[in-house]
């Protein structure tokens, strides 16, 4: 951080490279065993002393009272006050702003994803988590040590973790359990902390009322704007606060906090979560596609299709193999039981979501000839509709100008859509003739 100090992966000697070739490595192995060896020999000369030494400890131990007094008074001033010294404040951290990205490193471990970078004494904390797609479902907690310039595995496998303030402790959790353990290699999740028992009194509406004032003062110090784009940020303390105080239900809060922040008319503001109280749900199966009320029945108007190469979700009716099913089809029954023509037809799928349903099909709106078809339904259409509205302004553009343009899309930045703007780029490239 400071002008001053080296890389910390730059050598430290002339047997040493920075980039830590494996030739270096196996002269530094070669030197780390030959100093072991001496140091054998040294114990086996110590060990000799041994039974001389233990006829000192006991003269020593004679001598400790003494000692700690003297050790005692060693620690004041001659005029009996404690020394200075231990009060001492410890130095602030220097950091000097300039130039600063031309200092930055990248540190040896392999390019992945990673997160929870946290910082120890000569070490550096992270999650190395599994790559999007890839079959690896562990989430290891590993460190790189400065000093011995080498990645070791704190964790094999854990959920998110935060140092204690001292920074001697990490409470990291897996699954529903929360653990106590040390910044070093080789940390076991075996003793999970009894929480099981805590409890703790709540007055909810002070609790609100803390809520909000915090909503209040993140926006007041964090807003990317001081003037809070003119808006008179105390009067809305006082105007949505008195509303507050009717609020029943986390529901209440939760809408007064959103429109408190909505008097700043910026993007990217939100609000949610809490102690929400909900009602038991029943997910509704769907089947990818839309409907038409013809003849007294519902029929299969639209069957929603991606591009071809999107394999993140069909719509049942075209998973491989479905070839009975046809878009003008007539839809009778849902496992056996016949549709309501005065109810939408999904009422029918309640508590179906993820489930597989038998359908019963026809040509026609009658049960005479009708076939049965076994499909498997999701439990939300959004990614799918989503997919296909991005398909078909690909073909849209891809129709209208020849195949000379292309359009792609990337509506945020998680790695689902990048993934997906990826794809589709490649894809969409114009035809070279």
């Amino acid at each position: 951080m400071r002008r001053t100090l080296p890389s910390p992966l730059a050598p430290r000697d002339d047997r040493e490279s920075s980039k830590g070739s494996d030739k270096d490595k196996a002269n530094e192995s070669e030197r780390k065993d030959k100093e072991k060896d001496k140091d054998q020999d040294k114990d086996k000369d110590n060990d000799k002393d041994k039974s001389k030494d233990k006829d000192k400890e006991k003269e020593k131990d004679k001598g400790k009272d003494s000692e700690s007094k003297e050790t005692e008074a060693a620690g004041k001033k001659e005029d009996g006050k404690p020394d200075a010294k231990k009060d001492e404040k410890p130095k602030p951290v220097e950091i000097d702003l300039g130039d600063f990205e031309r200092r930055a490193v990248l540190l040896p471990p392999k390019p992945g994803r990673y997160g929870n970078l946290a910082a120890v004494t000569g070490k550096l904390l992270y999650r190395r988590l599994a790559r999007t797609g890839s079959a690896d479902e562990k989430d290891p907690i590993v460190l790189y040590d400065l000093e011995k310039r080498e990645e070791k595995t704190v964790v094999d496998d854990a959920g998110a973790f935060a140092l204690c303030a001292n920074r001697e402790k990490l409470l990291v959790s897996k699954g529903t359990n929360y653990h106590l353990i040390e910044p070093k290699e080789g940390q076991k999740l075996d003793k999970p902390l009894a929480i099981g028992g805590f409890e703790a009194r709540i007055d909810p509406a002070a609790e609100w009322k803390q809520i909000f004032t915090d909503a209040w003062r993140l926006e007041r110090d964090l807003f990317y704007d001081p003037g809070l784009h003119g808006v008179d940020w105390k009067e809305m303390r006082e105007r949505y606060g008195k509303l507050l105080e009717h609020a029943v239900t986390r529901w209440d809060v939760n809408y007064v906090l959103g429109e408190l922040i909505a008097e700043l008319n910026a993007s990217h503001t939100y609000r949610g979560g809490g102690d929400l109280e909900r009602d038991p749900q029943r997910g509704v199966g769907y089947l990818g596609c839309d409907f038409s009320f013809e003849n007294g029945a519902f029929r299969i108007k639209k069957i929603i299709e991606a591009a071809p190469w999107d394999l993140e979700v069909r719509s049942p009716l075209r998973q491989p193999g479905m070839t009975n099913v046809h878009e003008g089809d007539f839809l009778l029954a849902v496992n056996g039981e016949p549709l309501d023509p005065n109810l939408e037809p999904y009422a029918a799928f309640q508590g179906l979501a993820d489930k597989p349903v038998l359908l019963t099909l026809n040509e026609r709106p009658s049960r005479e000839g009708a076939r049965e078809v076994l499909v498997q339904t999701l439990g939300s259409e959004a990614r799918l509709r989503h997919l296909a509205w991005i398909n078909a302004n690909r073909e849209r553009v891809s129709k209208a100008t020849d195949g000379r343009w292309v359009t792609s899309t990337c509506p945020t930045r998680d790695a689902a859509d990048r993934t997906n703007w990826s794809a589709n780029s490649t894809r969409n490239l114009p035809n070279p003739d």
